[in-house]
């Protein structure tokens, strides 16, 4: 080969190394240590607060699924109640029974973070955010442990860690959800409604006792990702979702009887006008005040919204200050919370936002029906997979309902066409929620 075609040679590769676009760089924990001191509680938060810290902080990363999400959240607590049963004489666990010899806190501590380490590796492995994966191995580092030790061997806490982990992997991969197939609807429902369209005057609708669809001009994930097309119903398949507890009879779990129809005189003279009045208290223009304080709200009696507030603060024995503030605002921040706005953890997670709260209270006392050694924080966050297991059988029993009920949205307007301002006040509050899909 002559010496002019080698450096031909040696200049066309070297052109087509120096085209290779550069590699994507790898993800990193974008997590502070402010944010870790928050999430370790200074040190003071047991393993399982931490990871449960963890998953909320993957779900304000990830789209907005509450399905998917309660199923998580479950499997994460059961995984780690599992953990603490394998080392406890009398406790059963729910996925996995074996039992480790080494019974002192560090074991403990050590098989409950590689169980939920394992947990959500798993399934956040196709998150929206990829930076989610390296926190959880950030999150094992700092508890002292190694990421890459993923075997299931063995007899160390490791190893019956990941193997809990796994343990509970295998035995939902195949309960209903269709996780394989990113829980992709199996069941191919379709609303025989056009989509409603708040921005424009107007509504049309084949079975006004359907969900319907919305389109919006501008629609956004809670974490502020642009989505296109129409609003998807979340979930229609989740009913086939094997639940934490309850057991069919028929159609559904528990069978309340039929909903009202959406024109029906309960549905006109009760539940429209409540709608429409709770609607009309978000309204910015208004000056209508309202005491915002302990004194004047809550303190309900069980099951109901009939709370008028409470004398007395049980700490100081005073009575409480008002607080006095534009009613609108109050009732926006609520709507705003459980509408999921920017970084929202979702329903369930709000509830296990809730309950790691309620913990911090100074005045909290760790009960429950199961024997707890008081001062072990560590019993109560693995048995919370009893709240974590309601709201994973939630959706299981509820979507065998939805699709064949009104959208609020839809309803209101029934009763006033062919005048169709409900569906433009409606509007206005969602244009600026930027409410995402696949909510009603």
């Amino acid at each position: 080969m002559t010496p002019v075609r080698l450096i031909a040679i040696a200049a066309l590769l070297t052109a087509s190394l120096t085209g290779c676009p550069d590699p994507k760089p790898a993800a990193v924990c974008d997590l502070s240590n402010e944010q870790w001191t928050t999430i370790e509680g200074n040190g003071s938060h047991s393993t399982a607060r931490v990871w449960n810290e963890l998953i909320v902080y993957a779900i304000r990363k990830d789209l907005p699924q509450p399905t998917v999400h309660a199923r998580n959240l479950f499997h994460l607590s059961a995984a780690m109640y599992d953990a603490w049963a394998s080392q406890d004489a009398t406790a059963q666990g729910v996925f996995f029974k074996e039992k480790i010899a080494t019974t002192n806190d560090a074991a403990r501590a050590e098989t409950i973070a590689f169980a939920a380490h394992r947990i959500l590796k798993s399934r956040y492995a196709s998150s929206a955010n990829p930076i989610t994966l390296e926190c959880f191995d950030v999150g094992l580092k700092r508890a002292g442990f190694d990421p890459n030790n993923t075997s299931t061997q063995g007899d160390t806490p490791a190893a019956f860690g990941n193997r809990i982990g796994q343990t509970v992997l295998d035995a939902t991969r195949d309960d209903g959800s269709n996780e394989a197939n990113g829980y992709k609807d199996t069941t191919g429902f379709k609303s025989v409604n056009p989509v409603l369209q708040p921005e424009q005057p107007g509504t049309g609708m084949v079975n006004p006792d359907q969900w319907q669809p919305l389109l919006l001009q501008m629609a956004f994930s809670q974490n502020g990702i642009p989505q296109d097309g129409q609003q998807k119903f979340v979930g229609a398949s989740w009913r086939e979702v094997r639940p934490f507890a309850m057991k069919r009879t028929g159609k559904r779990y528990h069978d309340p009887g039929p909903a009202p129809t959406a024109l029906s005189s309960e549905m006109k003279n009760k539940w429209l006008p409540d709608l429409l009045r709770k609607q009309s208290q978000l309204d910015s223009i208004s000056s209508v005040t309202m005491n915002a304080s302990p004194g004047a709200l809550g303190n309900n009696s069980l099951g109901n919204n009939d709370g008028v507030g409470h004398v007395l603060n049980p700490v100081t024995g005073a009575a409480y200050a008002p607080q006095v503030v534009k009613r609108s605002d109050y009732w926006r921040i609520v709507a705003e919370f459980w509408a999921d706005g920017p970084s929202s953890e979702t329903p369930p997670g709000h509830w296990n936002v809730d309950g790691l709260i309620t913990n911090d209270k100074f005045c909290f006392t760790r009960k429950t029906s199961i024997q707890l050694q008081p001062n072990r924080r560590i019993n109560q966050y693995t048995k919370r997979k009893i709240l974590a297991g309601g709201t994973h059988a939630a959706p299981a029993e509820t979507r065998n309902a939805i699709p064949d009920s009104p959208k609020p949205a839809t309803a209101t307007t029934l009763p006033f066409r062919p005048s169709h301002s409900a569906s433009a006040h409606l509007a206005k509050s969602v244009r600026t929620s930027k409410r995402k899909g696949g909510k009603s």
